[in-house]
């Protein structure tokens, strides 16, 4: 097996509990499955988010300008 990253669990404002990490650039959430149909769907959801940048002490979504496999250089665009 690979250790691919710690999780650690959390309680969301409305008191569900959900486990998160960080993997690279981006966030990984797992949530309990609370539209389980029936027995074979599965039990858990896992979401991937863009982890946000912090800049001067404010998290601020990454921009495209931002990562390094970005050909173009849009900061210098007047709009």
């Amino acid at each position: 097996m690979i250790n691919v990253c710690g999780l650690w669990k959390n309680v969301s404002g409305k008191g569900v509990e959900y486990f998160s990490g960080n993997l690279g650039d981006c966030k990984i959430m797992i949530f309990p499955n609370d539209k389980k149909g029936n027995d074979r769907a599965p039990d858990y959801r896992m979401v991937i988010a863009e982890k946000q940048k912090k800049t001067e002490g404010r998290a601020q979504p990454a921009t495209q300008s931002d990562k390094p496999d970005n050909p173009f250089n849009d900061s210098d665009i007047p709009f």
